[in-house]
This record gives C-alpha cells, sequence and structure tokens, in this order.
C-alpha cells in the first residue's frame, strides 16, 4: 500500500540533499544513510537487464550496491565478492555527482 509514496519520498530526499548542501565534518550522519540515498538515485529504466554489484566508499564508510536485472539492492559495507566496479570519494564528490553539478568524467580524472 505504502509503496506507491517511494517514488515521493524519493523525489523529497532528492530535493533535501540539493537545498541542504553537502554535510559537514561535524554534522552527526547516520551511518547507513547510502541505504536511503542509492535507492533515491536509482533510475530503474536506466538499468533494465542490468547485472553488476558495485562497492562504493564515501569518507569512512562503505556500500554494496547490487543490481539483479535492474532491481536495485543495497547493503552496508564491503562485499566479499569481487565488484564490477569499486569507487572511492569524499561526500562533497557524491554530492556533486548525485546532483549532477559533478560530470562523472570529471570524477575519473
Amino acid at each position: 500500500y505504502g509503496a506507491g509514496l517511494e517514488e515521493v519520498i524519493h523525489a523529497i530526499a532528492r530535493w533535501g540533499a540539493r537545498s541542504l548542501g553537502v554535510p559537514r565534518r561535524e554534522d552527526d550522519i547516520d551511518r547507513e544513510w547510502g541505504l536511503n540515498a542509492f535507492p533515491a538515485l536509482f533510475y530503474p529504466e536506466r538499468a533494465r537487464g542490468l547485472t553488476e554489484t558495485y562497492v562504493i566508499r564515501v569518507d569512512d564508510d562503505a556500500f554494496t550496491v547490487h543490481l539483479v536485472d535492474g532491481r536495485l539492492r543495497t547493503e552496508l559495507g564491503e562485499t566479499a565478492e569481487t565488484p564490477d566496479l569499486n569507487a572511492t570519494m569524499d561526500i562533497s564528490t557524491f554530492f556533486g555527482l548525485a546532483s549532477g553539478d559533478f560530470p562523472p568524467e570529471t570524477a575519473l580524472a
């Protein structure tokens, strides 16, 4: 029943992230923040048919993102399996990529 509100909640989360900006070091952030961030940033139509595993490290936090036939599942920490992508970045880079303000090509440089 509540699943119909999922995209609305994700849109509010994206708006809030853009409005509030990058968290400061002294901000108290729940260590599981990415478990909500990745689904909010996910576009299922772009992942259709894709099966891959990514490990994303943002500052001291690590998340595993699984795509299975285009469906998303996130976990706290790093997977024991070999991921298709290992990415490490600071929180400013993550927010820049997530907001679209920072092109992926620039992050790879």
